[in-house]
C-alpha cells in the first residue's frame, strides 16, 4: 500500500446562497490543485452554500445536486474531495464534511459535533453525535470542522481510533486568526499528526474570514500556508512513515 498521499486545501469565497457560482469556482481551483499533482482536496466549510446562515436558513436547497456535481469531479480528475457542504434531508439540517473517493463515491460523512455559539448555527443545524473516520491511500483521517478544533478530547478520540491526520473543514474569521494558528498547532503536536486545515475567505454576512489555509507535520512543522485573502490552496505530501517517525522520536502519547 502507498501510504503517502499528495493534499491540498483549496481557500475561496463562497458567495452566499448561489450553489451554482460557488461549485463552478471550486471544481477550476480542484483542476488547478490536480495539475500539481493533488490526490486529495479539502473545500471550506459550507463552501456550497456561504456563511450567510440567514439566507442558508430561507434557501430551497437540494443537497444531492451538489454532491452530484462533486461526484462527476472525482470521476474526470480521478481525485478524492473532502467538502464542507449543507446537508438539507430527511434528517434534519446539518453542517457535514462529505468525503468522496476518486471514483466518486461517497465513503464518509461527518456532521459537525460543536456548533458555533456565537452565530446562528444552533438555530438551524442539528449537531453531529458520533466522530467520523476514513481510511484514504492508507492513511487515517479524523474529521473536525471549524469550531471543533477547540475541543482537544476529540483530537485524543480520534488518536484512539487510529489516525495519523486530521482533516479540518472551515470557515474561521478574523477577528480570532492567531486562534487558529495556535489552535491547529496544537492539535498536530499533541496528537502527533498532521493538520490538514482548509478555510474560506472572503465576507459573508458581516464575517471576514481569514485564509490561512494550510499543512502541518506530526512535529508542528508548517509545510505550506495560504495567505489571509486569496483564493488559492496550500499543497504537500504526507506520509504516515513521518507520523511513526514523530511517534517513535518522541513516544508522549505512550505516556498518557
Amino acid at each position: 500500500m502507498k501510504e503517502q498521499l499528495r493534499v491540498c486545501t483549496v481557500q475561496m469565497a463562497s458567495k452566499a446562497g448561489d450553489v451554482g457560482t460557488n461549485l463552478q469556482k471550486a471544481k477550476e481551483l480542484i483542476k488547478v490543485a490536480k495539475n500539481q499533482g493533488a490526490e486529495l482536496v479539502l473545500l471550506p466549510e459550507l463552501f456550497d452554500v456561504g456563511y450567510d446562515l440567514d439566507v442558508v436558513k430561507a434557501l430551497d436547497y437540494d443537497t444531492n445536486e451538489t454532491l452530484e456535481a462533486l461526484k462527476a469531479v472525482c470521476r474526470e480528475l480521478n481525485i478524492h474531495i473532502i467538502a464542507g457542504v449543507y446537508e438539507n434531508g430527511k434528517e434534519g439540517k446539518f453542517n457535514t464534511a462529505y468525503v468522496l473517493d476518486d471514483t466518486g463515491n461517497e465513503i464518509a460523512k461527518y456532521r459537525k459535533n460543536k456548533l458555533f455559539c456565537l452565530s446562528k448555527e444552533k438555530e438551524i443545524f442539528t449537531p453531529g453525535e458520533s466522530l467520523c473516520t476514513v481510511d484514504i491511500k492508507g492513511i487515517r483521517f479524523g474529521l473536525m470542522i471549524c469550531y471543533d478544533i477547540r475541543f482537544p478530547e476529540l483530537g485524543r478520540q480520534y488518536i484512539d481510533a487510529g489516525c495519523e491526520a486530521l482533516a479540518i473543514v472551515s470557515a474561521f474569521p478574523f477577528p480570532r486568526l492567531e486562534h487558529w494558528k495556535t489552535l491547529l498547532k496544537a492539535r498536530a503536536i499533541e496528537n502527533q499528526v498532521y493538520v490538514i486545515a482548509a478555510n474560506r475567505v472572503g465576507e459573508n454576512a458581516g464575517f471576514y474570514f481569514h485564509g490561512k489555509s494550510c499543512i502541518i507535520d506530526p512535529w508542528g512543522t508548517m509545510l505550506q500556508e495560504a495567505n489571509e485573502t486569496d483564493e488559492i490552496f496550500a499543497i504537500a505530501t504526507i506520509t504516515k512513515a513521518q507520523v511513526q517517525k514523530v511517534r517513535q522520536t518522541l513516544p508522549a502519547l505512550e505516556d498518557r
